[in-house]
Parts: structure tokens; sequence; C-alpha cells
């Protein structure tokens, strides 16, 4: 009689025991254990049947909620180092992957608010997600711009200082239309189509004028050859035409028949 009063005091706790956060569902767990404690394995298999699914559903939710309080945690933490290391030119590339980590966790959170029927958490964080993208977007674009300020000024510098007939002049060919190439596909990664197709154009000009210098001195060099070659042949027919023939020589070699 004493047990049955106890398995109803127990059913009346966890009946009305909370279960908002992770130590109220460790409690709560406790209890359902306890209860189970008090029923008998061989009379009452389908109530401890009951309970051990109870147990392993509050489990799940003690696993749920501290999954969520960890990426609550990291959100924060990383919300932090962003700030601290956002204003340092030296470690964008860091505070992009910073941005990118939050953005992941951010997003789980949002999926795990709106199963759990968070409205408020959820709105929430949907903004924040949102925010947080919108500002990796601008970091990647400050990044890339300053790539495509590198890249034009060291392309400026090679077009300024190009010899055609230095010894270095097809590394720095293949160099040039390389950045000419790059520089394009930075301006489209920024979405700027304009800027894109400036440089698509700029380096089929340049490479026209290249090609056109190579023909020119091709040109030249054939026309200096065949110089060459007239000049060769006249000499060799002045020669021919001078020198005296081997039968003139074996006549002035002859005795005078006198």
């Amino acid at each position: 009689m004493l047990k049955q009063i106890d398995k109803e005091e127990l059913k009346k706790q966890i009946m009305n025991f909370p279960k908002e956060t992770v130590l109220q569902l460790e409690a709560y767990k406790m209890l359902l254990e306890d209860l189970k404690g008090l029923y008998d394995i061989k009379t009452d298999e389908l109530q401890i049947s009951d309970l051990n699914t109870q147990i392993q559903q509050a489990e799940n939710e003690i696993q749920r909620l501290t999954q969520r309080l960890t990426k609550e945690q990291n959100i924060k933490g990383l919300t932090e180092a962003i700030t601290k290391f956002s204003s340092e030119p030296l470690m964008q590339e860091e505070v992009l992957k910073l941005y990118t980590q939050r953005s992941d966790i951010l997003w789980e959170l949002v999926v795990d608010y709106l199963n759990s029927g968070m409205k408020e958490e959820y709105k929430k964080v949907v903004t924040e997600f949102e925010e947080n993208n919108k500002a990796k977007t601008e970091l990647e674009q400050q990044i890339i711009r300053q790539e495509i300020k590198t890249a034009e000024d060291e392309l400026n510098k090679l077009l300024e200082n190009f010899d055609p007939e230095k010894s270095d002049a097809l590394f720095n060919v293949e160099k040039i239309k390389d950045l000419y190439k790059n520089i394009s596909g930075l301006y489209k990664k920024i979405s700027d189509e304009a800027r894109a197709f400036d440089y698509e154009q700029s380096l089929k000009t340049w490479e026209n004028s290249y090609n056109d210098y190579l023909k020119k001195i091709e040109i030249e060099k054939m026309i200096t050859l065949s110089d060459e070659s007239f000049k060769n042949i006249k000499n060799y027919v002045c020669l021919l035409y001078t020198s005296p023939s081997p039968r003139d020589s074996t006549r002035s070699r002859m005795p005078s028949s006198a």
C-alpha cells in the first residue's frame, strides 16, 4: 500500500515538473527512474517500457538543449572575436573564416528554434543570420577589391616596363595575360561585369598589338635575309665575271710558238 502511495505521489511530481532547462530535465529524468524502480519487472512490464521511453526522450532533450547552449556560447565567442579583430587589416582573412563559422552555427539555431516552436528566438536568430551574411559579403568584397588593386598595380608596372626585345619578354607576356584574366575574374566575383568585360577586351587588344609586333619583326627578318641573300648572289656573280677561268690560266702558262 505504501509503495502505491509513493507511485501516485511521484506521478504527480513528474506531471507538474518543469522541463525547460538542462538541470530541470536531469531532475525530471531522475524522478522517472525513481518511479521505474517502484514497479515490478515481472508484473509491470508495460509501465516500465513506457517509463523507459520517457527516460530516453528526456535524455534526447537534455542532449539537444546542451547542444543549443553550446552553440549559443560559440556564437557569443565568435561575435567577440569578430569585434576584436575586424579593425586589423592583417586579420581580414581570419575574420572572414569567423563569419563563416558564425553563419553555420546561426543557421543550426534557426532550424532548432523553428522546430521547437520558439517564435521569438527564431525571429531574433534569423535577423542575426541575415546581418552576419551581409557583413561577411561586405568583407569578402573589400578583400577582393584589395586584391584587384594589387593586381592592377602589378599589371600597370609590367606594361610600363615591358620590352619585347629583352630575354624575359616571353615570361612577362604570360604574366601579363594571367594578370588580365585574374583581374577580370575578380571583378566578376563582386558582380562588376562591366569592368570584367573591359579587362577581357583590353587583353585581346594587347595580344593583338603584341602579335602585330611579332609579325613585323618576322617580316623585317625576312627582308634582311632577302637583302643579304641578294647581296651574296650579286657578289658571287661579280666574282664569277672578274676571276680568270681555268682555261685562261692554262693558256697563260703555255710557251709561245715563236
